[in-house]
């Protein structure tokens, strides 16, 4: 079983990987690796035997973080027992993503899944995926094949896990297929990951938009204003100039525009620097509001 002295047990900056030998879960996280251009090199970190500790970091446009991909397998002969997750559950508290692998050409492999119900109850993670792996692209799944993938959807569905089915990602590149706008296989688990409020984030500042966490307690007059003149600027500054509204529809534009990407930032916030914000918002709209109201 997999320990790490570097990190504390309630660190919920590890991700979990698992699945029987022979699954294919290194290829899976080479394939993270490479498409993750803020970690290092798949052949420089990954290791060559099961288990394994790699980096992995997230940088987005909103925040950064410094992971670890915990990757280590279970046997398919001798399925764990309650006994065996209940030694796994020691390090529960420090894992906040959970992917299990299995080979669709191997459904035994799935089963091994089952168990884990127990580790996840304890864990919590925020991310809960099973990954329906193929190792070999070129084969397409056979008619009970894909019965039996139905059946291991409604199983992961009924027990909260998302599943992510790998045939469904277009050859080669493993980009999005088949639904505009819609995310599979390896895209998908990245977009999962970076969706995450991870704990020890580090929030970035946004140009154009607050930069900086709100602080704590209500809201100060400043900070309404603050607000009100990034969300409103535009409509302000013709009014105070008595312009015609002939671009009333850009200055729309450009106040949907501003509470979007505080929207954006809002994800990026813990709940009370959140609810700091919104109320900041609300208020500057009230304010707006008020003075639409004057004679």
């Amino acid at each position: 079983m997999l320990s790490d002295s570097n990190g504390a047990l309630d660190s919920k900056d590890r991700i979990l990987v698992i699945g029987c030998e022979g699954v294919g879960k290194r290829a899976l996280v080479t394939g993270m690796l490479l498409r993750n251009s803020h970690s290092d090199d798949a052949d420089k970190t990954m290791s060559a035997t099961l288990p394994a500790c790699v980096p992995y970091k997230i940088d987005t446009k909103y925040y950064c973080a410094d992971l670890c991909l915990w990757i280590d397998s279970v046997p398919q002969e001798k399925p764990l027992v309650e006994k065996d997750i209940r030694s796994w559950c020691d390090i529960a508290g420090a894992v906040d993503a959970f992917i299990f692998v299995y080979d669709i050409h191997k459904p035994e492999s799935f089963e091994a899944i089952k168990p884990w119900k127990i580790f996840l109850e304890e864990a919590s993670p925020n991310i809960a995926i099973c990954v329906a792996n193929v190792l070999d692209a070129s084969t397409r799944p056979s008619a009970e094949v894909s019965a039996l993938q139905d059946t291991h959807e409604s199983w992961c569905i009924d027990n909260e896990l998302e599943y992510v089915d790998m045939t469904m990602a277009s050859e080669g590149d493993g980009a999005a297929a088949g639904i505009e706008g819609d995310s599979f296989g390896i895209d998908r688990i990245k977009e999962a990951l970076e969706s995450n409020m991870w704990k020890h984030m580090r929030r970035k500042g946004a140009a154009g938009a607050a930069a900086e966490a709100p602080s704590e307690g209500p809201p100060s007059l400043s900070d309404i204003e603050r607000a009100r003149d990034l969300i409103f600027g535009k409509f302000l500054a013709a009014e105070d100039d008595l312009q015609l509204h002939d671009d009333d529809d850009m200055d729309m534009e450009h106040a949907i525009s501003s509470l979007q990407n505080l929207r954006a930032i809002g994800q990026t916030l813990s709940d009370k620097d959140r609810r700091t914000l919104a109320a900041r918002i609300a208020l500057s709209l009230d304010v707006d509001s008020s003075d639409d109201d004057e004679p």
